[in-house]
């Protein structure tokens, strides 16, 4: 650790994720003032503490990132002429309010719009605040990459719904990604051609990719146990490059290979019981005898990993 700042240190995920942050809850305080402040945490938490114009420039791109749209500004009471709030709902709303002043953030009028949709479910104020900062930074990103808001997967986490499938397309990427520090700018990376496709939108392949070669795995060797299953499927994916997902993918192999390997044998009894059906035909009857259907055991283990993917939180440096 450099105990002195310097261009040279080291500035973590976590670290990103906390510039950002403060960045975004502090947009009245100028640069230099943050960014000397962020040097006191940095180092009250053992970090290596970065150079004050490092900071400036990070503080700088994060805040651009929300200065284009009006609803991104500070909320207060003045706003309502403009941006209109039930009656019923200014009560939460102003509680949410003065808990993010008094740890010397600001609700911004898009926060506080979702804040007041959801008065009326959410009586904690922090839940309420942390649910509305989670709508509102998902709405922004839906707007980042033009594409009409869809909230269905927020939704689901927000009402723990059960037993209904998570769509695994844009509607679950732009929730996850809005809670990446980094978020927006690998939007601006698509959208500028310099990248292809978003760091979430990988990892739902590799989550597809890794569903696929466990029904392979399992189908060529029924009589493997779970560890040979998840030997093969690790030296056939190369996991070993792939980190940050490592371990809840592991969790996915594991969970997946006794219902597969089930699901493979099935295939096989009905393959060979009605060698003329067609893949339609033996897919339903398979679904009819393992009790399969999308919502079946792979949808619920797929589902758990979006949880856990998505309840990463940079809190802290």
């Amino acid at each position: 650790m450099d105990d002195k700042p310097g261009t040279r240190a080291t500035i973590t995920l976590a670290g990103r994720a906390h510039i950002m942050k403060r960045a975004l809850e502090r947009p009245r305080t100028q640069r230099t003032e943050l960014a000397r402040a962020l040097q006191k945490e940095f180092k009250a938490q053992g970090q290596d503490v970065p150079e004050v114009e490092v900071l400036e420039r990070m503080i700088s791109r994060f805040r651009n990132h929300e200065a284009d749209d009006p609803q991104d500004k500070p909320w207060s009471t003045a706003r309502l002429d403009d941006y209109p709030i039930p009656p019923e709902a200014l009560a939460a709303v102003l509680r949410v309010w003065k808990s993010r002043r008094e740890k010397r953030s600001d609700l911004t009028i898009r926060e506080a719009k979702w804040a007041a949709r959801f008065a009326g479910l959410i009586a904690d104020t922090e839940k309420l605040s942390t649910t509305a900062r989670r709508y509102a930074r998902t709405e922004l990103m839906f707007e980042l990459t033009g594409n009409d808001f869809d909230s269905t997967t927020l939704d689901h986490f927000l009402m723990d719904v059960q037993g209904v499938a998570i769509p695994l397309d844009l509607r679950t990427f732009l929730p996850l990604l809005a809670d990446e520090e980094d978020g927006f700018d690998q939007v601006q990376e698509v959208r500028q051609g310099k990248r292809n496709k978003l760091r979430i939108q990988e990892t739902f392949e590799t989550i597809r990719e890794a569903q696929n070669c466990i029904r392979d795995v399992s189908f060529e060797h029924p009589d493997w146990q779970a560890k040979e299953v998840q030997a093969e499927v690790n030296r056939r994916l190369g996991w070993s490059d792939i980190s940050a997902v490592q371990k809840p993918l592991e969790e996915l192999v594991v969970e997946l290979i006794e219902p597969m390997k089930e699901v493979g044998k099935c295939i096989r009894d009905v393959l060979l019981e009605h060698p003329d059906w067609r893949a339609k035909e033996v897919n339903a009857e398979v679904n009819r005898r393992t009790g399969w259907s999308g919502l079946s055991t792979v949808q619920k283990a797929l589902e758990k990993v979006v949880v856990k993917l998505s309840s990463h939180e940079g809190d802290a440096p």
